[in-house]
C-alpha cells in the first residue's frame, strides 16, 4: 500500500521536471509541454503500478491476479 503512494509522488514529480524540461529547455508550448509531461508520467505511473520497479518480466504480485 505504501509502494502505491511512492509510485504516485515519484510521479508527481516526474511531471513536474518533465514540464520545466518541455517547456523551459526545449521551448514547447504550455499546452505541449503539459500534455507530453502528463502523457508520459501516467505511462510510467502503470508501469509501476503492473510491474514495480523491476523489469517486466511478471506482474507485480501486490495485484492478486489469478494468471
Amino acid at each position: 500500500m505504501y509502494a502505491t503512494y511512492n509510485y504516485i509522488i515519484y510521479t508527481f514529480i516526474l511531471t513536474i521536471f518533465l514540464y520545466f524540461i518541455f517547456y523551459y529547455l526545449l521551448k514547447n508550448s504550455h499546452e505541449m509541454a503539459f500534455d507530453r509531461s502528463i502523457f508520459i508520467s501516467v505511462n510510467m505511473f502503470l508501469y509501476l503500478i503492473f510491474f514495480g520497479t523491476g523489469f517486466p518480466n511478471k506482474y507485480n504480485p501486490n495485484l492478486n491476479f489469478d494468471l
